[in-house]
């Protein structure tokens, strides 16, 4: 999925940015302390409810939740973990926006992985910071490979669950039409910009794209550092270098210094305002009518990688075939970070969905909120991955 940001002078998209856009240590907030190796939360101590209905409504899924149950969850129900949505009252809270109101579209994921949420919050009971961080990575969110800091993860975390009967519209251009979920990939990032906004890129650069993408070897086995993934596809479409501590926080996009970027990557980002949307910033509309009013270069798949980045938090983890993605250790594959494929770093399905705030008065009906609780120990090191064969 695609975005947040991470304090301590590191750009990332955040688990946890406190309420007004201030970052919080995202990576820092998703982890779990070096010493626990918890054989005893192993998942097959885990009870798994064997119901004849699946879990169908938000209520049904927060008691789940609330009593560290495994179920079978139906596709009717969605989550999404809020973009710099976490504040001290955790699950309480005076804004419904799945994402900050300046995004037209929030980022979303479905029933699958709602039940690897339940899955990594039983299998960890007694050791919650790893199912922070599991559910972070899952989600494709970035986080350092390491943390040293044991107080990052003393916030609660909230996490929106809801049917599609919840969401509500915004006053943005890039909601209209009469679709509620959309698969993000780039045919419908090209189709949004063309319908809503008369932005049009051109079937060469759209074949660029989609084929750039398409032609990734995910079932190689390589060395870590000489695997072909999007990251590496968005480097190599925008010509922005990965940091010289990239293996240190290799989840992060790799624009935020801008290294090695090429010209008309610069000129579309620059165009669009320059400054990304979110708290503080400019609203999805803004940025997308900058870009179409001031724009004169080319408009070849780097302008429009950096056009989405900038506009609606696409970046590099963004797969365009429907699957999450995130470069961290997958918490469900139990082999060390070296050793996982890059088909094992995709993740579960997501999803744009509109952004106009939820009804209050809903709440329990259409949508509902699940805490992730504070864990006093955030110290972890993901280099080993998250579990061993056989755990």
């Amino acid at each position: 999925m695609s975005g947040l940001m991470i304090s301590g002078g590191l750009p990332v998209r955040a688990f946890l940015l406190m309420r007004f856009g201030a970052a919080c240590l995202i990576g820092l907030v998703l982890a779990w302390p070096f010493q626990a190796d918890s054989r005893s939360s192993r998942a097959d101590q885990c009870q798994i409810v064997e119901a004849e209905t699946c879990v169908s409504t938000p209520a049904e899924y927060k008691s789940a939740w609330d009593r560290y149950e495994v179920r079978c969850v139906d596709p009717s129900l969605f989550v999404t973990v809020p973009w710099g949505y976490d504040v001290a009252g955790g699950g309480t809270t005076d804004d419904t926006h799945l994402y900050p109101e300046e995004f037209a579209l929030a980022w979303a994921n479905g029933s699958t992985n709602l039940e690897k949420y339940l899955e990594l919050r039983c299998r960890y009971r007694q050791d919650p910071i790893k199912a922070r961080v599991g559910i972070g990575s899952f989600i494709g969110f970035p986080v350092p490979i390491e943390n040293r800091n044991p107080d990052a993860a003393r916030d609660p975390i909230s996490v929106f669950v809801y049917t599609l009967k919840a969401l509500q519209r915004n006053d943005q251009d890039f909601t209209a039409g009469d679709a509620r979920l959309r698969v993000p990939s780039f045919e419908t990032w090209f189709q949004l910009l063309e319908g809503a906004m008369d932005l049009r890129f051109d079937l060469a650069t759209q074949k660029e794209v989609v084929l750039r993408y398409s032609d990734i070897p995910v079932f190689e086995s390589k060395p870590l550092w000489r695997q072909t993934d999007v990251v590496r596809v968005f480097t190599e479409i925008t010509g922005c270098q990965r940091s010289l501590n990239w293996r240190k926080y290799p989840g992060f996009p790799p624009t935020s210094d801008l290294k090695g970027c090429n010209e008309s990557y610069l000129r579309s980002r620059e165009a669009a305002g320059g400054v990304k949307v979110g708290p503080g910033g400019p609203t999805t509309q803004i940025c997308l009518e900058n870009f179409k009013n001031r724009y004169d270069g080319p408009r070849d798949a780097s302008a429009f990688r950096g056009l989405l980045e900038l506009c609606q938090d696409a970046n590099a983890l963004n797969t365009g075939v429907g699957l999450g993605y995130n470069p961290m250790p997958n918490p469900f594959v139990c082999k060390g970070w070296k050793n996982q494929t890059v088909a094992e770093k995709y993740t579960g399905r997501e999803y744009v969905v509109p952004n106009g705030a939820l009804r209050p008065e809903e709440q329990g009906e259409t949508w509902e909120v699940v805490t992730l609780e504070p864990v006093p120990d955030a110290r972890y090191s993901l280099r080993s991955g998250y579990c061993r064969p056989g755990d």
